[in-house]
């Protein structure tokens, strides 16, 4: 016991007035002994409740015992109650007890024990009246225990409606103390600007991950604490992009009530209405949908012929509409129906629009809302391969004059959707298109080299070109590519950005995609040479040849349309059928030509060949011996991936030594020369073995440097050989060059000669 506090609480009965206390709480009370609470406290007449918390239980259990009489101890001076008082029972008014951290031993007697009477004059002052109510749990606030200690009221009715108003408010004061006690948190402390961008940004990561519903999976996210779900309900542009879902109809409403009058995004596809069936434009959705036009600015639709959901969208105009786009899946495989989209259909006036996609819908021209689009800058219309003579399709002269009414048109794809009618031009001049910088074409050669004839681009815009013809002719090819500088040619000239017209720096050249799966050539041209690989080319021109492969191969000789004299960079992508002579005619000879790779079976065969025949006579253009001029003067890096080095140039002659023992010979006479190969990189390639790189270093004297990734597959001649279809390597490299050169049969045996001289070396 410590003598100090029970001097002090001595002090505070003496000076105040304790009768009319009707509430006490106490914590930590270890230093209340039985004679400190039969002195001060049990005699109260009015004391109602005790809350203790980490007191001596056992000292509060013997003062709640009966008085032994009058003659309570009480300290010197401290006056004495008066008789009534004294005579009553110990907390005569006491009926709740709060016991948070008590030691109850045992305590089933202390909850028999602790009775009370209540002061009744009509009563005995020791009759019994009703057991006090124990509570072992955190201490109630003050409403709640006047509720408590009410319990036997006569109206239980009226009790209940207390109890449910007092559940109701506590329910509030929970929420305020978790609103309270998040609001001292480091996120919510952010300003609603940075809790809103941060939500905007979740919402951008959802829908870009996922599909359908769980689009929507950021909302969950905002309803962490009350302020962030307050932040995010206040942020209209964090509803713009109402979700229209058949299994969650009710969302676009919500959404476009919290977007207030921000300008929308919208994102249809045909599952969005679908349980509206037949579609009817009055219902709730379509309601929606026909009442926002006015708000509009991106609109995404995605439909099908035997969906009717452009029918709910009975828009005539979108005054802030700046972007559209309608595309049909199954048009892809070819007109199978009508158009989807409905007459009238935005035909009021898009003065906003900037972006408009049409791919695939077979809308009539005269419908689509293209006219009166002065502000338009990306204009993308497709129809299909399969129906060539598409009606659809505008005239010379209708495609000329929507072009002219776009004097901002930065980006122009027309794929199947080029006149028909093409071999008359539209107007005498051609058509500018002063802002272009990419214009894509996919159609058959002659309506692409028509079109080109017409419109005259800036000298930088990119241009991507698919001849679709089945059987791309020589003639046709070196058309378009005339009819490509000429249109760049009679263009505007800002010489801001490199031009092809300059030259051509990087070169791409491949055959049959990435698996060889189809029948495309394709040429990527750059101007320049930049470190970031993944820029866009500046031309890309893309055709088909099915035919015999040495064939197809003489059309590489058509790239000498262009300059290729500042080439400095050369990928050979899949071109197993690339000969000698396209080797050296087109290559070999450009001076400034520093890396070539070769990739993906391109033939290896070949090309040391021509690294060992030299250049093609310089005078009259006949095929030189092989002491002509050296091959890729200014060559510097190889690179060699997913290619077989030990690819013979023939089937015939299964004597013929390794060509990688001849490329090892050529990079032995390089490094004697002005231009010796300083770089070789050897990825994923077959046929090579750790003696053959050891022999590429010495045949390098130590100025090649030859990075390997390892990796040894050998095989064997049989097996190689079987492997390869006989076209891609014949007896011949090159007839042209070998009828040149006198008698096919003797060229052979000189060229046996040449490698039983190089096999005996």
């Amino acid at each position: 016991m410590s003598f100090p506090e029970v001097e002090y609480l001595f002090a505070i009965k003496k000076q105040f007035d304790l009768t009319t206390l009707d509430g006490l709480s106490v914590a930590k009370g270890d230093w209340l002994t039985a004679i400190i609470w039969k002195t001060v406290f049990t005699p109260l007449p009015k004391l109602m409740v005790v809350t203790l918390k980490a007191c001596r239980f056992d000292d509060f259990f013997q003062a709640f015992q009966l008085h032994d009489g009058p003659g309570n101890l009480r300290s010197e001076g401290d006056e004495a109650l008066p008789m009534d008082h004294q005579s009553l029972r110990p907390f005569p008014s006491l009926s709740l007890i709060f016991l948070n951290g008590m030691d109850l031993t045992p305590p089933t007697l202390v909850l028999k024990t602790m009775t009370t009477h209540q002061m009744d004059p009509s009563k005995p002052s020791n009759a019994r009246s009703s057991n006090v109510t124990v509570a072992t749990s955190a201490p109630f606030s003050n409403s709640t225990r006047i509720l408590l200690t009410s319990s036997r009221q006569s109206n239980p009715a009226t009790y209940q409606q207390k109890l449910a108003l007092r559940l109701h408010e506590i329910q509030l004061e929970k929420q305020a103390l978790r609103t309270a006690h998040n609001s001292t948190t480091k996120i919510c402390s952010l300003p609603d600007e940075v809790l809103s961008r941060i939500f905007l940004d979740l919402q951008e990561l959802a829908s870009i991950e996922r599909r359908g519903a769980k689009k929507q999976s950021w909302v969950s996210k905002t309803n962490i604490c009350r302020r962030w779900r307050e932040v995010a309900i206040g942020c209209a542009s964090l509803w713009t992009s109402p979700y229209f879902a058949y299994n969650m109809q009710e969302w676009a409403a919500i959404m476009l009530d919290r977007s207030k009058q921000a300008p929308l995004t919208l994102n249809l596809d045909e599952y969005a209405l679908l349980s509206d069936n037949p579609p009817d434009p009055t219902s709730s959705k379509g309601s929606l949908l026909s009442g926002i036009a006015g708000r509009l600015r991106v609109v995404k639709i995605q439909s099908t012929y035997d969906s009717e959901l452009l029918s709910h969208c009975q828009w005539s105009t979108a005054p802030i509409l700046e972007s559209l786009t309608i595309d049909n899946p199954s048009g892809r495989f070819g007109s199978i129906g009508g158009s989807i989209i409905p007459d009238n259909f935005l035909l009021g006036g898009l003065p906003s629009l900037k972006k408009l996609e049409i791919l695939f819908c077979f809308v009539e021209w005269s419908k689509l809302p293209i006219h009166n689009v002065p502000l338009m800058t990306h204009l993308s219309l497709a129809g299909s391969d399969k129906d060539t003579q598409d009606p659809n399709r505008p005239s010379a002269k209708a495609l000329a004059d929507a072009l002219r009414a776009m004097p901002l048109l930065e980006s122009l794809a027309l794929v199947e959707y080029l006149p028909v009618n093409g071999e008359n031009p539209a107007y005498p001049t051609r058509t500018t298109l002063p802002a272009l910088s990419s214009l894509k074409l996919v159609d058959s050669g002659k309506r692409i080299k028509h079109f080109l004839d017409t419109i005259a681009l800036p000298e930088s815009a990119s241009i991507d070109i698919h001849d679709r013809t089945k059987v791309a002719h020589s003639d046709d090819i070196k058309a378009q590519f005339l009819s490509v500088i000429a249109c760049l040619e009679t263009g505007p000239r800002a010489n801001i950005n490199p031009s092809i017209l300059d030259g051509v720096r990087r070169l791409d050249v491949s055959f049959g995609g990435p698996n060889l799966l189809n029948d495309n050539w394709v040429y990527k041209m750059w101007p320049v040479i930049d470190d970031d690989t993944s820029k866009p080319e500046t031309f890309k021109f893309t055709y088909q040849d099915p035919s015999d492969r040495l064939v197809a191969a003489d059309k590489l000789q058509l790239l000498q349309v262009f300059n290729l004299d500042p080439l400095e960079t050369l990928l050979v992508d899949g071109c197993n059928a690339v000969r000698t002579d396209g080797w050296r005619r087109v290559f070999a000879s450009l001076p400034n030509l520093k890396e070539i790779t070769l990739d993906n079976g391109t033939h290896f065969g070949r090309f040391v060949r021509a690294m060992r025949l030299g250049q093609l006579g310089t005078d009259t253009g006949v095929p030189g011996e092989s002491g002509g001029p050296q091959a890729f003067p200014s060559l510097s890096t190889l690179k060699f991936s997913k290619i077989d080095l030990n690819m013979k140039r023939t089937l015939q002659k299964r004597k013929a030594i390794n060509p990688f023992v001849k490329f090892c010979d050529v990079m032995k006479k390089r490094s004697k020369s002005s231009a010796p190969v300083l770089e070789l990189t050897i990825e994923e390639c077959e046929n090579i073995s750790k003696a053959d790189r050891q022999a590429l270093k010495a045949a390098g004297r130590r100025k090649l440097r030859v990075k390997w990734d390892g990796r040894e597959k050998i095989a064997s001649d049989t097996a190689q050989l079987r492997n390869y279809p006989e076209f891609l390597v014949e007896s011949s490299d090159d007839d042209a060059e070998a009828s040149s050169r006198g008698d096919p049969e003797e060229v052979r045996m000189r060229e046996d000669e040449e490698d039983e001289e190089d096999e005996g070396r």
